[in-house]
């Protein structure tokens, strides 16, 4: 994990006269105010070009998924297009994992924005900004975007229009529902034409026999009252027609957790579920934020399945009553009485064995609790194993260092994170609310990309986390150039010397960017810097040659902590670990 250096070493090169009369320091060269760069803050650059410096602010409830050729795809959210003010988002990034770079793809880089709809697929079209929508990825690879919170072609409130998004067009397509704000929803029996789902926001959604699944969230059934849904719909993309499938078209309705018959059975009102599919094509929905058998409402964790071919919903797990505690268990060990406790907005995946898993969320109480916990379900063995993270909330994240994976790696506690699975069964999550280096009952927004493996059951932090970073950087010039703008940056654990010149040398050390292999020279009588030596980026290997033969090429790799001397006239002499050096 990158650091602030704030232990500069020779960067000011202050001169201490210990003889003179004054007894007072000398500020001689290097820098007084530092470079403050924060990481939160979103870097567009230009429309569609690729950059590890550029990235998305920090946001929640953003919508995401993964394209076949391993990118990673992020749309909207609740955010920061400047880094200062906050509001909806309707900007589309792409990350790359192999270049680790963000493209800024679509949309706009301001907040707020109107959607522009039109009957065609013109270049221009675009959802309006918008967070908590239903996002699915059809079997063609086609992304397709449903409601949410935020603005249509006017004005912002609940939303019903559902979008295509093409990669290779690059273009949005407005195919369903409306360009307005607040619409009631359409029920039939049937199969029509008219059918549409309420506008509504915070629902979750599955694909299961190449169809999208819509189901609950918190807005309109067939009355102009906001409330819980727990409507089940299905939209067919060959007919483009929605399909009320199940539940009811009314606001505010109790699940029915065991009948005598089975197409009685279904979830109560709820928003803010997780859902995920089976290899089998069986959906699955857990929690939420809603009602079990009675009126009053809370945090949920029953479990459910869904059968698309039967049509039936069967309670499998969990609890039919509200607010109840997890039941960690021992880590890592299955057991049939382990179960997370009720919350609601956590995230999901299916691994490619079979297994759904189900990360952090927030359970709503007197005040509320963010988790950071990973649960495993084994569906063959109907058992819940507490995986990862920790048994108690407001967790801090542990980082460790960027890109490389680790058994003591894990996000901090958070709720509406952005989620989605890859073509190799990772994990990856972006953003959301919660806790990054410190853990308080403030949570703030993230803009942190984490990736899980399922496998070695180990995270990796992949991109940003929220630091505002302070450092004093390097500037190089020409190599063996004298420069007055030269200068070393703010360093530590550098190595340094003074030659029979009256020059003094720097080499090495670690920086806000790693651990650098450069040498510097610095001259009092004119008070310049010379790169002399290595590379302007960190962490470089070395390069040996011949023992004990010089040659232009040879250099040390980077390294700290080293002791340099003078040696004979005109050399260096540079020791680290087991290697030594002689600089001629």
């Amino acid at each position: 994990m990158r650091k602030i250096i704030l232990l500069l070493t020779l960067l000011f090169s202050i001169f201490f006269d210990l003889y003179s009369q004054e007894n007072e320091w000398t500020w001689m060269k290097g820098d007084d105010n530092p470079v403050v760069v924060d990481s939160s803050q979103p870097v567009y650059g230009p429309l569609g070009a690729s950059s590890s410096n550029y990235r998305p602010g920090i946001r929640s409830n953003a919508t995401m998924w993964a394209a076949a050729d391993g990118s990673i795809w992020l749309f909207g959210g609740l955010g920061s297009s400047d880094g200062y003010n906050n509001g909806y988002l309707n900007d589309l990034w792409k990350y790359n994992p192999a270049t680790n770079e963000w493209t800024w793809v679509k949309g706009d880089n301001t907040i707020n924005n109107i959607g522009i709809y039109s009957d065609v697929n013109a270049s221009f079209n675009k959802p309006g900004a918008r967070d908590q929508a239903v996002g699915w990825v059809d079997t063609n690879g086609d992304f397709w975007l449903f409601g949410g919170n935020g603005y249509a072609s006017a004005g912002s409130g609940l939303l019903n229009d559902l979008w295509k998004y093409n990669i290779a067009s690059n273009t949005w397509t407005w195919v369903k529902g409306d360009n307005i704000i607040n619409v009631t929803g359409v029920y039939s029996n049937g199969t029509v034409l008219l059918n549409k789902p309420g506008s509504r926001y915070q629902a979750t959604g599955w694909v299961a026999g190449g169809d999208l699944y819509l189901f609950s969230g918190w807005g309109r059934a067939n009355t102009a009252t906001n409330g819980r849904l727990n409507d089940l719909w299905r939209y067919t993309i060959a007919t483009n027609t929605w399909t009320w499938v199940k539940g009811d078209n009314t606001i505010s309705n109790v699940g029915v957790y065991t009948s005598a018959t089975a197409s009685n059975r279904k979830p109560g009102a709820r928003y803010q579920a997780t859902s995920w599919v089976d290899a089998s094509g069986i959906a699955w929905l857990f929690g939420g934020s809603g009602q079990t058998t009675s009126s009053s409402t809370g945090n949920l964790n029953d479990l459910w399945s869904y059968n698309a071919t039967t049509n039936i919903w069967t309670w499998v797990k969990g609890d039919n009553v509200l607010n109840v505690d997890n039941v960690y268990g021992v880590q890592n060990i299955p057991d049939i009485n382990n179960k997370p406790g009720g919350r609601y907005s956590s995230a999901g995946w299916a691994d490619n064995t079979g297994n759904l898993w189900l990360f952090a969320g927030n359970r709503n109480s007197t005040f509320p609790y963010d988790f950071n916990d990973m649960w495993r379900y084994n569906i063959a063995t109907n058992t819940w194993t507490w995986i990862k993270g920790s048994d108690t909330w407001y967790q801090p994240a542990n980082y460790g260092t960027q890109g490389i994976a680790d058994d003591n790696n894990t996000p901090g506690s958070k709720k509406f994170v952005a989620v989605c699975k890859d073509a190799s069964g990772s994990f990856w999550l972006y953003g959301g609310v919660g806790y990054g280096f410190v853990s308080n009952s403030n949570a703030v927004f993230l803009n942190e990309l984490w990736k899980f493996n399922p496998v070695t059951n180990q995270w990796t932090w992949v991109r940003h986390n929220n630091l505002i970073e302070t450092y004093y950087p390097s500037l190089y010039n020409q190599q063996g150039v004298p420069n007055l703008s030269s200068k070393p940056g703010g360093k530590n654990f550098a190595t340094y010397c003074s030659d029979n010149n009256g020059n003094y040398w720097l080499f090495g050390g670690n920086s806000n960017t790693g651990t650098g292999n450069d040498l510097w020279k610095y001259t009092e009588s004119n008070n310049i810097w010379t790169w002399m030596k290595g590379d302007s980026t960190t962490n470089r290997i070395g390069i040996y040659g011949t023992l004990n033969q010089p040659n232009i090429n040879n250099k040390p790799g980077s390294r700290s902590g080293a002791v340099m001397w003078k040696g004979g006239p005109d050399e260096l002499w540079l020791f680290g670990g087991i290697w030594l050096w002689e600089f001629c």
